[in-house]
């Protein structure tokens, strides 16, 4: 039976104000895995069905720096 889930968050900047438009991307290299979503206007973003495994959320917007991190 596969199992599935969402990862969600909230993208802010430095000043703790939203950032609207950043590209968030989710994979797995082992696997082949890759979903993305850019933040709306109050910074969130949504990823459906996300299979359960371990991944690389990378995070990027022009002029700020882009920030990778392992969920």
């Amino acid at each position: 039976m596969a199992v599935a889930g969402q990862v969600r968050g909230r993208v802010v900047g430095p000043d703790g104000k939203p950032l609207p438009g950043v590209i968030v991307v989710l994979s797995n290299d082992i696997t082949g895995y890759r979903q993305q979503a850019t933040s709306g206007p109050d910074g969130s973003y949504l990823l459906y069905n996300v299979p359960a495994n371990p991944y690389h959320l990378h995070a990027a917007i022009p002029r700020f720096t882009a920030v990778n991190v392992d969920v």
